[in-house]
């Protein structure tokens, strides 16, 4: 499915905070959906806010491309929006599988 490039880089950070919310619950399969939701929100929001700090090491890290992935560059206001929304969709996404499979 193709996005239209209106919605630039966000469908990716809604789908990181997802990964992140999903790897949390990979990690601590008993932990509650609303504190996966927290966690992964948490998780997402502290590297936004990271990107803010900008030491040489830092960036060496972030100029490799696995860096970037995981830590991104420069820090962006609305990507703060695009990660609630990732939690909201994953939280909801969990809470139909367990349902399902209850």
């Amino acid at each position: 499915m193709m996005l239209p490039a209106a919605a630039g880089k966000y469908p990716g950070d809604v789908l990181w905070t997802m990964m992140v919310f999903f790897g949390l619950a990979v990690i601590w399969p008993r932990l509650g959906v609303m504190r996966l939701t927290a966690g992964a929100l948490v998780i997402s929001y502290a590297v936004e806010f990271s990107q803010l700090y900008q030491a040489p090491w830092i960036n060496a890290v972030r100029a490799h491309p696995l860096g970037h992935l995981v830590l991104g560059s420069t820090f962006n206001w609305p990507d703060l929006a695009a990660y609630a929304i990732g939690a909201l969709l994953a939280m909801l996404l969990e809470l139909s599988i367990r349902q399902f499979a209850a």
